[in-house]
């Protein structure tokens, strides 16, 4: 008897998996402007791209609308780059920085994108 039981708590279990990842391929309920911004880079809306808690997902649609703006070669490749006086950037932008840390403290505060534009761009 308990190896059926077992059996049928596996097969449930299968289920109720195959149920949720069917319910994060699907479509979103209604159109948001964050399914519209996947669909014009090419993503498809689905419930977990849309809501981004699924790891691989996210990191796929933020991928794809990367590739969808037009930006220069010069700026691609800056990815994964320090700026040339990356203290000075943490300095403007009032980051804290302890030696060996491998992070940065934002727990006082968080730059706006246009501070960290401002602190990064060319002196």
């Amino acid at each position: 008897m308990a190896l059926g039981s077992f059996a049928l708590v596996a097969m449930i279990a299968a289920a109720t998996g195959e149920a949720r990842a069917q319910a994060a391929r699907a479509e979103p309920a209604e159109e948001s402007a964050v399914a519209a911004v996947l669909r014009r880079a090419g993503v498809a809306p689905t419930r977990a791209a849309v809501e981004g808690r699924d790891p691989k997902a996210r990191a796929e649609a933020l991928d794809a609308l990367e590739r969808s703006y037009p930006l220069p070669r010069t700026v691609l490749d800056l990815e994964n780059r320090l700026p040339p006086d990356p203290n000075r950037v943490m300095d403007q932008l009032g980051l804290v920085r302890r030696l060996g840390a491998p992070v940065t403290d934002l727990s006082g505060s968080i730059p706006t994108a246009r501070q960290i534009t401002d602190a990064l761009a060319p002196r």
